[in-house]
């Protein structure tokens, strides 16, 4: 039997030597002020609640230090390519409690803002039909005690649930190790292989453990064991990762049976269209985008996402290639449907400075050349000027123009 030999609270350590102190204008319950972008760590949340950790995973070097590896994207496309399987483990410490109460998750509202008692880390752990078991992330309104509502976009799980008439026994984790969160953001080809892909990206398998009939992760700081009903409710209003408004749907219920909670629990919570929150959702294209591009490519391109795009729209390629910009932009278009604007740079361009970025197409673009418009392409619905996720795509291609002298294109004082 292997025990979990890495989980969030030995990320916690590393952010700061030991546990982290609440910041300094630390919120009542429910309410959460936005003035710092750090991490911190709260104190539980009225009588018997856990505590709540905030702006974990949106510093792309500290994932990486954590994790032991030079930059995330390539990480994760190499455990696309090389997933080692999980393996039975011993859970951490927990207690299994008779009363669970998901309202001591710590559920926050932004107050002047359409987002009420949400809980935003849930990584639902469904069985496969195969005996496998698909991973994937969700945020969760909380309606009362032991029921949920969470927005199920139709992938994997949306299929799972309904292939049981809406009826799907599960487990919903808080305080998976960072591995095994960004693997839940992950959409693979078919149901099931996220936790191949976390061991693939921590090089080290995934330790889980059998009980109430599922498999479930061995390192956590709190297991809601129970089963979407076949009900729904509306879910929403929410912040989407744009920052603007996501719309109120009706969404599948999750009623819990059972709490497996760890002493002094720590509940992540994503704050909506942070860094985090472009992270966890993007690093999969990032990693999707470079993959599909390597034959295009001397050696690997890195591939960003950028900020100002949202972590979404926009994304930027770095590297050696003399493959043709329409060629490479079918290629990232296909592998990442939802962007909207790629600008292609040369290996000496980092491509998540943004300064950089605009160097090179100040210094190497000639619109009139190298701006490629493809319009009424199906693109994202994130998008609010799109027309239901129609729209123009367009290419910029800010590589050293070819036949050209490189040296008249190479910065020599950056000061």
């Amino acid at each position: 039997m292997t025990s979990p030999s890495r989980d969030l609270r030995a990320y916690l350590a590393g952010l700061g030597g030991g546990p982290l102190p609440p910041p300094a204008d630390a919120a009542e319950r429910g309410r959460l002020l936005l003035s710092s972008r750090g991490a911190f760590v709260t104190g539980p949340a009225g009588d018997g609640g856990f505590a709540v950790a905030g702006h974990l995973f949106g510093d792309r070097p500290r994932l990486e230090r954590h994790l032991g590896v030079d930059d995330l994207g390539r990480a994760l496309a190499g455990a696309l390519d090389h997933p080692v399987p999980p393996v039975p483990g011993t859970p951490v410490d927990h207690t299994e409690l008779s009363d669970p109460d998901a309202r001591r998750l710590g559920p926050f509202t932004l107050p002047g803002l359409p987002l009420s008692d949400y809980l935003t880390s849930a990584v639902v752990f469904a069985p496969t039909v195969d005996g496998d078991v698909n991973l994937s992330i969700h945020r969760a309104r909380v309606l009362d005690a032991t029921r949920l509502v969470l927005r199920v976009v139709p992938r994997h799980l949306h299929g799972l649930i309904a292939a049981g008439g809406g009826r799907l026994r599960a487990a919903i984790a808080f305080g998976v190790d960072p591995a095994v969160a960004l693997a839940a953001s992950v959409s693979l080809p078919a149901p099931g292989g996220e936790l191949g892909v976390a061991g693939g990206l921590q090089r080290a398998p995934v330790a889980t453990f059998r009980a109430h009939g599922l498999t479930l992760p061995a390192s956590f700081e709190c297991l809601l064991v129970g089963e979407f009903t076949g009900e729904t409710a509306p879910e929403g209003p929410f912040i989407d990762l744009t920052g603007t408004v996501d719309p109120v749907r009706d969404q599948p219920v999750f009623r819990v049976e059972r709490m497996l909670a760890r002493a002094d629990a720590v509940i992540p919570m994503i704050l909506p269209s942070s860094p985090e929150h472009a992270l966890l959702m993007g690093l999969a294209r990032e990693a999707g985008v470079g993959r599909a591009l390597r034959e295009l490519y001397r050696g690997n391109p890195l591939v960003r996402l950028t900020a100002g795009g949202a972590g979404w729209l926009h994304c930027v390629i770095a590297g050696d290639s003399d493959a043709p910009a329409a060629v490479i932009a079918d290629a990232a278009f296909h592998a990442h449907a939802s962007c909207k604007r790629l600008t292609l740079v040369d290996d000496d361009i980092d491509p998540a400075d943004p300064v950089a970025v605009e160097w090179a197409v100040a210094t190497r673009l000639q619109a009139d050349r190298d701006l490629i418009v493809r319009p009424g392409e199906r693109g994202s619905t994130l998008d609010p000027s799109s027309d239901d996720g129609v729209t123009a795509r367009w290419v910029q291609d800010a590589r050293r123009p070819p036949g050209k002298d490189r040296g008249l294109f190479t910065r020599l004082l950056d000061v």
